[in-house]
Protein backbone atom coordinates (compact mmCIF):
# COMPACT_ATOMS: atom_id res chain seq x y z
CA UNK A 1 0.00 0.00 0.00
CA UNK A 2 2.78 2.37 -0.14
CA UNK A 3 3.19 2.58 4.04
CA UNK A 4 6.35 1.21 4.21
CA UNK A 5 8.29 -0.90 2.39
CA UNK A 6 8.21 -4.79 1.60
CA UNK A 7 9.96 -7.29 4.21
CA UNK A 8 12.61 -8.97 3.07
CA UNK A 9 13.21 -12.81 2.73
CA UNK A 10 13.04 -15.38 5.42
CA UNK A 11 16.49 -16.62 6.40
CA UNK A 12 18.21 -18.63 9.20
CA UNK A 13 21.92 -19.78 10.05
CA UNK A 14 24.29 -17.71 8.55
CA UNK A 15 22.39 -16.05 6.42
CA UNK A 16 20.27 -14.72 9.75
CA UNK A 17 23.74 -14.15 11.37
CA UNK A 18 25.22 -11.93 8.62
CA UNK A 19 22.16 -9.78 8.80
CA UNK A 20 22.74 -9.11 12.53
CA UNK A 21 25.70 -10.71 14.33
CA UNK A 22 24.25 -9.43 17.98
CA UNK A 23 21.51 -12.56 17.20
CA UNK A 24 22.24 -16.01 19.40
CA UNK A 25 21.77 -19.43 18.73
CA UNK A 26 17.66 -19.31 19.75
CA UNK A 27 17.22 -16.96 17.00
CA UNK A 28 16.04 -19.84 14.16
CA UNK A 29 14.69 -17.59 11.33
CA UNK A 30 14.10 -13.55 10.72
CA UNK A 31 13.72 -11.21 8.23
CA UNK A 32 14.63 -7.36 7.75
CA UNK A 33 12.54 -4.30 7.15
CA UNK A 34 14.43 -2.11 5.47
CA UNK A 35 12.30 0.76 6.31
CA UNK A 36 12.24 0.84 9.91
CA UNK A 37 13.75 3.64 11.91
CA UNK A 38 14.43 4.34 15.83
CA UNK A 39 15.10 7.34 18.47
CA UNK A 40 16.51 7.67 21.61
CA UNK A 41 13.27 8.94 23.22
CA UNK A 42 15.05 11.43 26.24
CA UNK A 43 17.46 13.03 23.77
CA UNK A 44 14.10 13.60 20.98
CA UNK A 45 12.83 15.07 24.53
CA UNK A 46 15.73 17.32 25.28
CA UNK A 47 16.02 18.71 21.79
CA UNK A 48 12.13 19.21 21.27
CA UNK A 49 11.87 21.47 24.61
CA UNK A 50 15.21 22.83 23.56
CA UNK A 51 14.16 23.94 19.75
CA UNK A 52 10.42 25.44 21.26
CA UNK A 53 12.18 27.59 24.02
CA UNK A 54 14.18 28.99 21.48
CA UNK A 55 11.49 29.78 19.39
CA UNK A 56 10.14 31.67 22.14
CA UNK A 57 8.35 28.87 23.80
CA UNK A 58 7.67 29.30 27.96
CA UNK A 59 9.05 25.98 28.81
CA UNK A 60 8.55 25.29 32.67
CA UNK A 61 9.92 22.44 34.12
CA UNK A 62 8.70 21.43 37.91
CA UNK A 63 5.79 23.04 37.59
CA UNK A 64 3.37 20.25 38.56
CA UNK A 65 -0.34 21.40 37.39
CA UNK A 66 -2.72 20.89 40.41
CA UNK A 67 -5.57 22.40 38.97
CA UNK A 68 -7.40 23.43 35.79
CA UNK A 69 -10.54 25.65 35.97
CA UNK A 70 -12.55 26.61 32.85
CA UNK A 71 -14.47 29.49 32.10
CA UNK A 72 -16.83 30.75 28.98
CA UNK A 73 -14.02 33.43 27.81
CA UNK A 74 -10.55 31.48 29.18
CA UNK A 75 -8.99 28.57 31.40
CA UNK A 76 -6.61 28.96 34.60
CA UNK A 77 -4.05 26.15 34.92
CA UNK A 78 -2.30 26.34 38.63
CA UNK A 79 0.77 24.65 38.59
CA UNK A 80 3.47 24.53 41.38
CA UNK A 81 5.18 27.79 39.71
CA UNK A 82 2.26 29.88 39.75
CA UNK A 83 -1.09 30.55 37.29
CA UNK A 84 -0.88 29.92 33.98
CA UNK A 85 -3.83 32.02 31.64
CA UNK A 86 -4.95 31.41 28.43
CA UNK A 87 -7.50 30.59 26.23
CA UNK A 88 -7.55 26.72 25.93
CA UNK A 89 -5.95 24.28 27.85
CA UNK A 90 -4.25 20.97 25.86
CA UNK A 91 -4.24 18.03 28.52
CA UNK A 92 -1.41 16.01 26.86
CA UNK A 93 -0.41 14.17 30.12
CA UNK A 94 -0.27 10.42 29.47
CA UNK A 95 -1.53 8.01 32.15
CA UNK A 96 -1.81 11.15 34.65
CA UNK A 97 -4.26 12.73 32.74
CA UNK A 98 -7.22 10.94 34.28
CA UNK A 99 -6.23 12.42 37.15
CA UNK A 100 -6.20 15.88 35.90
CA UNK A 101 -9.88 16.29 34.34
CA UNK A 102 -10.99 13.97 37.37
CA UNK A 103 -10.40 17.57 39.19
CA UNK A 104 -13.10 18.74 36.94
CA UNK A 105 -15.56 16.15 37.09
CA UNK A 106 -14.75 14.33 34.02
CA UNK A 107 -13.97 10.44 34.27
CA UNK A 108 -11.82 9.04 31.73
CA UNK A 109 -10.76 5.42 31.17
CA UNK A 110 -6.91 5.53 31.12
CA UNK A 111 -4.77 2.92 32.76
CA UNK A 112 -0.89 2.89 33.34
CA UNK A 113 0.04 0.02 31.42
CA UNK A 114 3.78 0.13 32.44
CA UNK A 115 6.51 -1.43 30.72
CA UNK A 116 10.00 -2.02 31.91
CA UNK A 117 12.68 -1.69 30.38
CA UNK A 118 17.11 -2.30 30.82
CA UNK A 119 20.89 -1.69 28.69
CA UNK A 120 23.43 -4.18 28.23
CA UNK A 121 26.59 -3.86 26.36
CA UNK A 122 26.17 -5.93 23.33
CA UNK A 123 30.17 -7.79 21.82
CA UNK A 124 29.34 -5.66 18.76
CA UNK A 125 27.67 -2.43 17.65
CA UNK A 126 23.88 -3.52 16.76
CA UNK A 127 22.72 -2.39 13.19
CA UNK A 128 18.98 -2.25 13.97
CA UNK A 129 15.88 -2.51 16.47
CA UNK A 130 15.31 -6.10 16.81
CA UNK A 131 11.99 -7.17 17.78
CA UNK A 132 11.97 -10.59 18.85
CA UNK A 133 8.53 -11.95 18.13
CA UNK A 134 8.68 -15.42 20.09
CA UNK A 135 10.12 -13.81 23.59
CA UNK A 136 7.84 -10.52 23.19
CA UNK A 137 10.75 -8.14 23.87
CA UNK A 138 12.24 -5.63 21.20
CA UNK A 139 15.61 -4.21 21.23
CA UNK A 140 16.74 -1.09 20.22
CA UNK A 141 20.57 0.66 19.61
CA UNK A 142 21.76 3.26 21.81
CA UNK A 143 24.90 4.69 21.46
CA UNK A 144 27.04 1.43 21.88
CA UNK A 145 24.25 0.03 24.49
CA UNK A 146 21.21 -2.14 23.97
CA UNK A 147 17.70 -1.53 25.43
CA UNK A 148 15.57 -4.92 25.42
CA UNK A 149 12.17 -3.58 26.77
CA UNK A 150 8.96 -5.06 27.11
CA UNK A 151 5.42 -6.10 29.41
CA UNK A 152 2.68 -4.41 30.23
CA UNK A 153 1.64 -4.10 34.13
CA UNK A 154 -1.33 -3.00 35.65
CA UNK A 155 -0.88 -2.90 39.21
CA UNK A 156 -2.55 0.19 39.50
CA UNK A 157 0.95 2.17 39.77
CA UNK A 158 2.89 4.76 37.68
CA UNK A 159 5.88 3.48 38.88
CA UNK A 160 6.04 0.93 41.31
CA UNK A 161 9.18 -0.53 40.50
CA UNK A 162 9.02 -4.82 39.93
CA UNK A 163 12.30 -6.13 39.82
CA UNK A 164 10.41 -9.85 38.75
CA UNK A 165 9.10 -8.14 35.14
CA UNK A 166 13.04 -6.98 34.52
CA UNK A 167 13.98 -11.17 35.38
CA UNK A 168 11.02 -11.87 33.12
CA UNK A 169 12.23 -10.00 30.14
CA UNK A 170 15.77 -11.79 30.70
CA UNK A 171 14.15 -14.93 30.59
CA UNK A 172 12.27 -13.92 27.46
CA UNK A 173 15.35 -13.27 25.81
CA UNK A 174 17.78 -15.68 26.59
CA UNK A 175 19.84 -16.93 24.08
CA UNK A 176 18.51 -14.66 21.50
CA UNK A 177 20.93 -12.30 21.92
CA UNK A 178 24.74 -13.09 21.86
CA UNK A 179 24.93 -10.43 24.93
CA UNK A 180 25.56 -11.26 28.49
CA UNK A 181 22.46 -10.64 29.76
CA UNK A 182 23.45 -10.48 33.80
CA UNK A 183 25.48 -7.27 33.20
CA UNK A 184 22.23 -5.16 33.24
CA UNK A 185 22.58 -1.26 33.49
CA UNK A 186 19.49 1.45 33.97
CA UNK A 187 16.58 -0.47 34.81
CA UNK A 188 13.37 1.27 34.03
CA UNK A 189 9.80 1.44 34.75
CA UNK A 190 7.23 3.65 33.01
CA UNK A 191 3.68 4.01 32.49
CA UNK A 192 1.73 3.61 29.15
CA UNK A 193 -1.69 5.66 28.55
CA UNK A 194 -3.70 2.53 27.57
CA UNK A 195 -7.38 2.84 26.43
CA UNK A 196 -10.23 -0.02 26.47
CA UNK A 197 -10.65 -0.03 22.51
CA UNK A 198 -6.81 0.87 21.57
CA UNK A 199 -7.78 4.50 20.33
CA UNK A 200 -6.34 7.63 21.98
CA UNK A 201 -8.72 10.30 23.25
CA UNK A 202 -8.81 13.12 21.00
CA UNK A 203 -10.87 16.46 21.11
CA UNK A 204 -12.68 19.02 23.46
CA UNK A 205 -14.29 18.08 26.50
CA UNK A 206 -18.02 18.21 26.57
CA UNK A 207 -19.47 20.46 28.94
CA UNK A 208 -15.74 22.32 28.64
CA UNK A 209 -15.07 23.24 25.48
CA UNK A 210 -11.96 25.31 26.42
CA UNK A 211 -10.17 21.92 27.68
CA UNK A 212 -9.06 19.87 24.83
CA UNK A 213 -7.41 16.33 25.26
CA UNK A 214 -4.85 14.41 23.64
CA UNK A 215 -4.08 11.60 25.17
CA UNK A 216 -4.56 7.65 25.39
CA UNK A 217 -1.88 6.57 22.59
CA UNK A 218 -0.96 2.80 24.49
CA UNK A 219 2.04 2.19 22.85
CA UNK A 220 2.14 4.56 20.27
CA UNK A 221 2.74 7.68 21.52
CA UNK A 222 6.33 9.09 19.60
CA UNK A 223 4.47 7.51 16.67
CA UNK A 224 1.48 8.85 16.72
CA UNK A 225 2.56 12.18 18.12
CA UNK A 226 3.26 14.46 14.92
CA UNK A 227 0.32 13.77 13.27
CA UNK A 228 -1.62 14.19 17.12
CA UNK A 229 -0.11 17.71 17.10
CA UNK A 230 -1.31 18.86 14.01
CA UNK A 231 -4.57 17.88 14.58
CA UNK A 232 -5.05 19.84 17.63
CA UNK A 233 -3.32 22.61 16.73
CA UNK A 234 -6.14 22.85 13.87
CA UNK A 235 -8.97 22.31 16.07
CA UNK A 236 -7.95 24.94 18.26
CA UNK A 237 -6.00 27.78 15.77
CA UNK A 238 -9.70 26.86 13.19
CA UNK A 239 -11.66 24.73 14.93
CA UNK A 240 -10.98 22.28 11.71
CA UNK A 241 -8.49 19.31 13.20
CA UNK A 242 -8.76 17.92 9.15
CA UNK A 243 -10.19 14.60 10.39
CA UNK A 244 -13.39 13.13 11.65
CA UNK A 245 -12.76 13.01 15.41
CA UNK A 246 -15.87 10.68 16.29
CA UNK A 247 -13.53 7.67 16.76
CA UNK A 248 -11.57 9.51 19.06
CA UNK A 249 -14.23 11.45 21.53
CA UNK A 250 -14.06 10.98 25.03
CA UNK A 251 -17.42 10.35 25.38
CA UNK A 252 -17.66 7.27 22.49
Amino acid sequence: MGLCDEPGDVVGGGDLRALEPALGPAAAAGFALSGERWIDPSRFVDELAATLAAGGVDVREDAEVTGIAAFEDGVEVATASGRVDGSDVVVAAGAWTPGLLGRLGVRLPILAGKGYSFDVRPREPVRRPIHLSAAHVMATPFDGRLRLAGTVEFDGSYDRFHGARIEAIVRAAEGFLDVDLTRREAGWVGPRPMTPDGLPYLGRVPGRERVVVAAGHNMLGVTLAPVTGRVIAGLISADDPGVDLAPFALDR
